[in-house]
């Protein structure tokens, strides 16, 4: 069926983070202002999934609940249909979210005191999960060239070999700058955690939603060596579904999965899945890529909309077409001080996007902007980013 992703869909006063829990990133932020900041869709899932969760919903017994053959079937189908990439059901485990998963793996895998690599600008939870545990951020930046940004493999391994770094979380495709990274960088990031004993877990939560030209590699599919390398993959992002929270672990290695396993289940004793998100993952899986394919087609078009609409109202603002995500980041440095630009967005547009600088001080100058919304209200951010700067 099609979809119509134009519809305004009224989220205010649904206990929805996005648009109620504004606060959370600025105090400053009023109730009623326009939110493009956190990383969900403006879009109705799919009506396959809404479906599946009103009849599991139906039998009205909501205990406690594990996965049997039919989520195994339908995750792993679905990663070897769209990426050739063959999991073994006995190497999936569960985690309330990757960012939950990103901190069990911390502790299963480092002491307090070990540093963990990170590539910035990159997601901000990543930096806050390390601090937390008290572990040591250790930043190996991105180069940027002029909005297109590459590793830098010779600090990564100069990292990397460093006794003390324990872990890399690599964020492949990468938010915010959208790079889907090319066979031959994945696997160089591979070879360079093989040779240096590294753990290499990999946030792959944007893979399913990539532009029409490019490909993602699943780390995993590319390593010989699986020994020191877990995935993490979920429908959140891909489906509309985070608030269901349901990611899969991928560790193919047994002491690794055992230590994972440990954290998890014996430190904080989490092991049973939520009932409705089960079904609703199975049903995203099994029936949602024609939903998604037409979801992809509509975010492409809002890209075009930022460069047509930058080319014809902000010629200072720079903006590289991701290869990757729902996440534009626009460089908005040639206007001034983008502190005082967020401070004037909020208190005179009404508007709340994400500064830069919370993904690290690399993404100083720059904005995430959430694009999956439908095109008028992602023309009225551009309009009051104009009024701002201009």
């Amino acid at each position: 069926m099609k979809y119509d992703f134009d519809k305004i869909i009224k989220r205010k006063d649904t206990d929805c983070m996005k648009w109620d829990h504004m606060y959370m990133m600025d105090t400053r932020v009023k109730e009623d202002a326009l939110p493009l900041w956190v990383a969900d869709m403006e879009f109705e899932v799919a009506h396959e999934i809404v479906d599946a969760i009103k009849k599991r919903a139906d039998h009205a017994i909501f205990g406690y609940t594990a996965p049997t053959k039919s989520y195994f079937d339908a995750l792993t189908s679905w990663y070897k249909k769209r990426f050739d990439w063959d999991i073994d059901a006995n190497t999936i485990a569960y985690a309330p979210g990757v960012v939950p998963a990103v901190g069990f793996i911390i502790n299963a895998y480092s002491n307090e005191g070990d540093g963990i690599i990170i590539q910035p600008p990159v997601y901000y939870p990543f930096a806050n999960t390390i601090k937390n545990n008290n572990r040591k951020i250790i930043e190996n930046d991105l180069i940027n060239d002029n909005g297109y940004y590459t590793i830098d493999f010779d600090d990564l391994r100069l990292k990397a070999t460093d006794p003390n770094n324990k872990v890399m979380l690599f964020c492949t495709p990468h938010n915010p700058v959208g790079r889907v990274w090319t066979k031959e960088e994945v696997e160089q990031v591979i070879r360079i955690c093989n040779e240096t004993d590294t753990i290499l877990v990999t946030d792959e939560i944007h893979c399913d939603l990539i532009r029409k030209n490019q490909k993602h590699y699943p780390t995993l599919s590319l390593a010989k060596d699986t020994s020191n390398i877990v995935a993490c993959v979920a429908p959140s992002k891909t489906f509309n579904l985070a608030g269901l929270q349901m990611s899969a672990i991928i560790i193919e290695d047994e002491e690794l999965m055992a230590k994972y396993m440990h954290v998890m289940k014996d430190q904080y004793a989490i092991g049973n899945f939520p009932p409705l998100s089960l079904e609703a993952v199975k049903a995203a899986y099994t029936y949602g890529e024609s939903w998604l394919e037409q979801v992809i087609d509509y975010i492409d078009n809002n890209f075009k909309f930022i460069e047509t609409y930058l080319n014809e109202n902000l010629k200072d603002a720079k903006f590289w077409l991701p290869e990757g995500t729902y996440l534009a980041w626009l460089d908005l440095s040639a206007y001034g001080d983008t502190n005082k630009i967020q401070e004037r967005l909020i208190e005179e547009e009404n508007m709340l996007i994400e500064n830069g600088n919370i993904f690290g001080e690399s993404g100083q100058g720059y904005f995430r902007i959430n694009v999956a919304c439908p095109q008028s209200q992602l023309e009225d951010c551009l309009n009051r980013i104009k009024n701002v700067v201009q």
